[in-house]
């Protein structure tokens, strides 16, 4: 079996910035038990939109495109907006491209399959990800945002030191 998503993010969203799927409806234990997540494309520009990426063409909806090893499963925090569901963090993460290996089409962006395509993981470039990636915040968090956690996630996504980031409220 393997896990199956998917996913409007982009090969390098999930490498670099998350370090995984980002928050999912699934079973932990199940997923758990999963060494590889299998990642095709969503082709919905308004899908790739709210996760910040550019659309791609259409022909590559439902392609797979990346094969993620796990390290483990993170729960969403309890006062978040996405309570109850889960992050699969990886260990490392591959380009991963097989014509007879689409996604079938259902709704649930979720899925446990034991087609796996022919895959081979040692032909692969494998990707390491970093372990000290923070955790991406859920979709939206009702806890209270401190300046100091704002200051790191703007450093962050814009790639900056935080010494350069400079917040200003106004009363």
């Amino acid at each position: 079996m393997a896990l199956h998503i998917f996913t409007a993010r982009g090969f390098e969203q999930l490498r670099s910035r998350l370090g995984g799927t980002a928050y999912w409806k699934l079973n932990p234990a199940n997923a758990a038990k999963e060494q590889y997540v299998f990642l095709y494309h969503n082709a919905n520009p308004y899908a790739a939109e709210m996760v910040g990426e550019r659309p791609i063409h259409p022909d590559l909806h439902g392609q797979v495109f990346a094969v993620g090893e796990v390290r483990d499963i993170k729960l969403a925090s309890p006062t978040s907006d996405v309570s109850g569901r889960c992050l699969v963090r990886f260990k490392s993460i591959a380009k991963f491209e097989n014509p007879n290996l689409a996604w079938s089409g259902q709704r649930n962006p979720v899925r446990y399959s034991p087609n796996t395509g022919e895959f081979d993981p040692t032909i692969l470039e494998w990707f390491k990800v970093r372990e000290d990636l923070p955790l991406p915040p859920a979709m939206c968090d009702n806890t209270p945002l401190t300046i100091s956690e704002a200051r790191q996630r703007l450093s962050q996504s814009l790639g900056v030191p935080q010494s350069a980031v400079r917040i200003t409220i106004e009363t």
